[in-house]
């Protein structure tokens, strides 16, 4: 995931569609690594950690891909700095509650 993510941004780095879809292999590609990490994690720990850093990963994944779904049609308009903030919103409140002892 990460060499097609990189291979669609190497085309066109300014395009914000490839940039978008960059963020969102990455960002997928976290939540399988981390998913996979916390079922390797012999002690609850380290479990506990990898699985909150897979609700990381999956968080980005929602937000980006509604930009994207906004981007990728339409080559020649913007999206609004409010629209941007109102889809980012969500992700910044769910991230507040991610470092939680439960």
């Amino acid at each position: 995931m990460i060499y097609l993510s990189l291979s669609v941004l190497r085309k066109d780095r300014k395009n914000i569609t490839n940039i978008i879809f960059f963020v969102i292999g990455c960002a997928l590609s976290f939540w399988i690594f981390s998913a996979s990490i916390t079922d390797a994690m012999l002690n609850t720990r380290g479990a506990l950690f990898w699985s909150r850093a897979a609700i990381v990963g999956f968080l980005f994944l929602a937000p980006f891909f509604l930009l994207f779904s906004y981007a990728f049609p339409k080559f020649n308009q913007r999206v609004s700095t409010l629209k941007i903030f109102l889809i980012m919103l969500p992700l910044g409140i769910a991230l507040l509650f991610v470092p939680t002892r439960f």
